[in-house]
Protein backbone atom coordinates (compact mmCIF):
# COMPACT_ATOMS: atom_id res chain seq x y z
CA UNK A 1 0.00 0.00 0.00
CA UNK A 2 2.86 2.24 0.63
CA UNK A 3 4.43 1.34 -2.22
CA UNK A 4 1.37 2.26 -4.32
CA UNK A 5 1.40 6.09 -2.54
CA UNK A 6 4.81 6.58 -2.83
CA UNK A 7 4.39 5.73 -6.82
CA UNK A 8 1.11 7.95 -7.16
CA UNK A 9 2.84 11.36 -5.52
CA UNK A 10 5.57 10.74 -8.19
CA UNK A 11 3.16 11.10 -10.30
CA UNK A 12 2.84 15.04 -9.33
CA UNK A 13 6.14 15.43 -8.08
CA UNK A 14 7.96 18.56 -10.13
CA UNK A 15 10.64 19.14 -8.12
CA UNK A 16 13.96 17.05 -8.81
CA UNK A 17 14.44 16.86 -4.83
CA UNK A 18 11.03 15.69 -3.62
CA UNK A 19 11.78 13.00 -6.59
CA UNK A 20 14.54 12.31 -4.99
CA UNK A 21 12.79 12.20 -1.54
CA UNK A 22 10.41 9.84 -3.17
CA UNK A 23 13.09 7.48 -4.37
CA UNK A 24 14.87 7.26 -1.42
CA UNK A 25 11.38 6.29 0.14
CA UNK A 26 10.39 3.85 -2.96
CA UNK A 27 13.91 2.27 -2.38
CA UNK A 28 14.19 1.78 1.44
CA UNK A 29 9.92 0.45 0.86
CA UNK A 30 11.40 -2.15 -1.45
CA UNK A 31 14.27 -3.30 0.64
CA UNK A 32 12.40 -4.07 3.70
CA UNK A 33 10.24 -5.82 1.29
CA UNK A 34 12.99 -7.92 -0.11
CA UNK A 35 15.12 -8.41 3.77
CA UNK A 36 11.84 -10.10 5.04
CA UNK A 37 11.22 -12.08 2.03
CA UNK A 38 14.82 -13.15 1.86
CA UNK A 39 16.81 -15.16 4.88
CA UNK A 40 19.01 -12.49 5.24
CA UNK A 41 18.87 -8.40 5.21
CA UNK A 42 22.20 -7.96 3.28
CA UNK A 43 20.65 -7.93 -0.16
CA UNK A 44 18.26 -4.81 0.89
CA UNK A 45 20.96 -3.73 2.91
CA UNK A 46 23.52 -3.44 -0.42
CA UNK A 47 20.43 -2.39 -2.25
CA UNK A 48 19.69 0.36 -0.10
CA UNK A 49 23.56 1.82 -0.12
CA UNK A 50 23.59 1.60 -3.86
CA UNK A 51 21.09 3.50 -4.78
CA UNK A 52 22.04 6.20 -2.15
CA UNK A 53 25.04 6.42 -3.68
CA UNK A 54 23.65 7.01 -6.98
CA UNK A 55 21.00 9.55 -5.12
CA UNK A 56 23.47 11.52 -3.63
CA UNK A 57 25.40 11.84 -6.99
CA UNK A 58 22.19 13.14 -8.32
CA UNK A 59 21.48 15.50 -5.59
CA UNK A 60 24.97 17.06 -5.79
CA UNK A 61 24.26 17.58 -9.65
CA UNK A 62 20.43 18.62 -9.15
CA UNK A 63 21.63 21.36 -5.98
CA UNK A 64 23.98 22.79 -7.99
CA UNK A 65 22.05 23.03 -11.57
CA UNK A 66 18.59 24.26 -9.48
CA UNK A 67 19.78 25.77 -6.71
CA UNK A 68 17.39 28.76 -6.24
CA UNK A 69 14.30 27.26 -7.54
CA UNK A 70 11.50 27.05 -4.62
CA UNK A 71 10.05 23.34 -4.07
CA UNK A 72 6.09 24.10 -4.03
CA UNK A 73 3.17 23.57 -1.79
CA UNK A 74 1.60 19.68 -1.43
CA UNK A 75 -2.12 20.20 -3.22
CA UNK A 76 -4.80 20.05 -1.02
CA UNK A 77 -6.05 16.51 -2.65
CA UNK A 78 -2.35 14.49 -2.87
CA UNK A 79 -2.15 15.54 0.95
CA UNK A 80 -5.25 14.40 2.13
CA UNK A 81 -4.46 10.88 0.29
CA UNK A 82 -1.31 10.81 1.87
CA UNK A 83 -2.01 11.18 5.16
CA UNK A 84 -5.18 8.95 4.45
CA UNK A 85 -3.13 6.23 3.57
CA UNK A 86 -0.28 6.62 6.22
CA UNK A 87 -3.33 6.32 8.56
CA UNK A 88 -4.27 2.92 6.92
CA UNK A 89 -1.29 1.76 6.57
CA UNK A 90 0.23 2.39 10.17
CA UNK A 91 -3.40 0.96 11.85
CA UNK A 92 -3.01 -2.20 10.34
CA UNK A 93 0.78 -2.34 10.88
CA UNK A 94 -0.44 -2.19 14.50
CA UNK A 95 -2.96 -4.65 14.25
CA UNK A 96 -0.29 -7.28 12.29
CA UNK A 97 2.75 -6.77 14.51
CA UNK A 98 2.29 -6.17 17.86
CA UNK A 99 4.43 -4.27 20.65
CA UNK A 100 5.86 -7.46 22.16
CA UNK A 101 7.01 -8.73 18.84
CA UNK A 102 9.60 -6.01 18.94
CA UNK A 103 10.87 -6.92 22.64
CA UNK A 104 11.51 -10.27 22.42
CA UNK A 105 14.90 -11.39 22.51
CA UNK A 106 14.98 -14.17 20.29
CA UNK A 107 17.35 -12.98 17.81
CA UNK A 108 21.13 -12.16 19.34
CA UNK A 109 23.96 -10.75 17.12
CA UNK A 110 26.70 -12.79 18.05
CA UNK A 111 30.03 -13.36 16.65
CA UNK A 112 29.53 -16.90 16.05
CA UNK A 113 26.65 -15.56 13.81
CA UNK A 114 29.06 -13.80 10.91
CA UNK A 115 32.55 -15.61 11.91
CA UNK A 116 32.11 -17.64 9.05
CA UNK A 117 32.93 -14.66 6.73
CA UNK A 118 36.19 -14.54 8.02
CA UNK A 119 37.02 -18.35 8.87
CA UNK A 120 39.75 -19.81 6.74
CA UNK A 121 37.94 -20.45 3.71
CA UNK A 122 36.21 -16.97 3.09
CA UNK A 123 38.92 -14.65 4.87
CA UNK A 124 41.18 -14.63 1.32
CA UNK A 125 38.27 -12.94 -0.09
CA UNK A 126 37.26 -10.42 2.69
CA UNK A 127 41.04 -9.46 2.48
CA UNK A 128 40.86 -9.38 -0.72
CA UNK A 129 37.94 -7.18 -0.99
CA UNK A 130 38.91 -4.82 1.58
CA UNK A 131 42.18 -4.30 -0.15
CA UNK A 132 40.66 -3.67 -3.76
CA UNK A 133 38.46 -1.17 -2.09
CA UNK A 134 41.15 0.46 0.18
CA UNK A 135 42.87 0.83 -3.75
CA UNK A 136 39.56 2.40 -5.30
CA UNK A 137 39.27 4.86 -2.63
CA UNK A 138 42.63 6.11 -3.28
CA UNK A 139 42.76 6.56 -7.00
CA UNK A 140 39.55 8.13 -7.02
CA UNK A 141 41.22 10.78 -4.48
CA UNK A 142 43.88 11.07 -6.75
CA UNK A 143 42.16 11.24 -9.74
CA UNK A 144 39.66 14.33 -8.47
CA UNK A 145 41.19 17.60 -8.84
CA UNK A 146 39.68 19.47 -5.73
CA UNK A 147 40.19 22.80 -7.40
CA UNK A 148 38.16 22.36 -10.17
CA UNK A 149 35.19 23.60 -8.25
CA UNK A 150 31.86 22.87 -8.37
CA UNK A 151 29.62 21.32 -11.36
CA UNK A 152 27.73 24.70 -12.94
CA UNK A 153 30.13 27.08 -14.41
CA UNK A 154 30.79 30.09 -12.98
CA UNK A 155 29.51 33.18 -14.52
Amino acid sequence: LMMTVINTMFIFLNHPLSMGMALIGQTIMIALFSGLLLPSFWYSYILVLVFLGGLLILFIYVSTMAANEQIGSMPLPMMIFTLLSLLILMSTFIKVFPSSMFMSNDITLTKENYSWMFSLPSSVLASFLMIYLFVVLMAIVKITKFWGGSIRPIS
